[in-house]
């Protein structure tokens, strides 16, 4: 069974937090091949979505 685990990103003055990239690197190793899925919530952040993507989220 593959697992699935949600990162939260948080977005501060228009640019995510170094925890965010913190946060789905960890989710990768606690999936353990499973799917890390990153959501953020706010105004204008699907491009910041793709910044997640870089760092291992699906």
């Amino acid at each position: 069974m593959s697992r699935k685990v949600l990162v939260l990103g948080e977005v501060r003055d228009v640019s995510l937090r170094n925890v965010s990239f913190e946060a789905v690197a960890a989710a990768a190793t606690v999936a353990e091949g499973g799917e890390v899925v990153g959501v953020l919530v706010g105004e204008s952040v699907s491009a910041l979505g793709l910044e997640l993507v870089k760092y291992g989220a699906d």
